[in-house]
């Protein structure tokens, strides 16, 4: 399992080139701070489905969610 700390497109980019197919990923994201359709069309042009492993709410001004999400290969990797 790869645990992806970069912020930007190769937290999905790197992954796919060194996973096996079902090879996993965890994403910490946050819906209310991120950009939940970017992330998604990044993730099937990457050939990931994310699923949620976690959610927690914190508190500040407004409610602010974050996720964990699960990022499983199901297309192959693009340097097979």
């Amino acid at each position: 399992m790869i645990l992806a700390t970069d912020r930007s497109e190769s937290s999905l980019e790197l992954p796919q080139t060194i996973l096996n197919l079902g090879g996993e990923i965890l994403l910490g994201f946050s819906s209310d701070l991120g950009h939940p359709d970017l992330l998604d069309d990044l993730a099937k042009e990457y050939g990931f489905d994310l699923a949620l492993v976690s959610k927690c709410e914190m508190q500040e001004t407004h409610v602010i969610a974050f996720e964990l999400l699960c990022g499983r290969l199901k297309k192959a990797p693009l340097f097979a």
